[in-house]
């Protein structure tokens, strides 16, 4: 069990009824982890839904050559494998594992569901999550079925200059697990934008320099 004041702050759930989040309250484990520890593996049943009070996570799914494919980020205020526990098979389709130090709620997948029956005002909360979730999903299939690894570079890099000092610090593995290639391939490829002016690098650092002749890119 968690307070309702830290439900009351946690953005997921702002503007929830007081009876709704006593309810909540009661559900919720709090549960910390260190940096690397995994929280789920792929094909494990779903046991609970989760959300990010502190820290971030990365959703990711193997493939058979053992090359890792993130799926997503998940930062405060986000959730994960709550779509597992409406699903009949009840299991989960990725990994999670903690980037940095984390703290999340845990709700069990009995628990979760009651919710989801008894209290219209969480529903809904969880439909607006779902709703963004699946544009960002639909993104992510477009992205790979239309543009090359280049493009889907050259879109990174952009995301990343958009965020400014809030975003993450990413290593090459990371970047080629987010666009769907390997660390060679990113280094190769910064290396040409930075040939072509697009780009500059201090350190791990990348300054957009042509954002316009990088935005060209993008449709690649």
């Amino acid at each position: 069990m968690v307070s309702t004041e830290v439900l009351t702050d946690f953005l997921p759930f702002a503007g929830l009824s007081s009876k709704t989040l006593v309810c909540l309250a009661n559900a919720c484990q709090m549960e910390n982890y260190h940096p690397a520890e995994t929280v789920i593996l792929e094909g494990e049943p779903a046991k609970a839904a989760f959300f990010v009070l502190q820290g971030e996570v990365k959703v990711y799914r193997m493939t058979r050559s053992g090359k890792e494919q993130v799926l997503a980020r998940m930062k405060a205020g986000q959730s994960f494998n709550t779509i597992p526990l409406l699903d009949e098979e009840g299991i989960t389709h990725s990994c999670v594992e903690t980037i940095s130090q984390v703290t999340l709620l845990r709700i069990a997948r009995q628990d979760f569901l009651t919710l989801l029956q008894t209290c219209p005002d969480f529903t809904f909360a969880m439909l607006r999550d779902f709703t963004h979730r699946l544009k960002k999903m639909t993104d992510m299939v477009e992205s790979f079925a239309l543009h090359s690894v280049r493009g889907r570079l050259a879109q990174f890099l952009i995301r990343q200059a958009d965020l400014g000092s809030h975003a993450p610090r990413y290593t090459r593995d990371d970047i080629a697990c987010e666009i769907g290639t390997v660390r060679d391939v990113v280094g190769r490829l910064l290396k040409s934008f930075e040939e072509d002016g697009y780009i500059r690098r201090e350190g791990r650092r990348v300054i957009l320099q042509d954002r316009a002749g990088l935005e060209a890119e993008t449709d690649t």
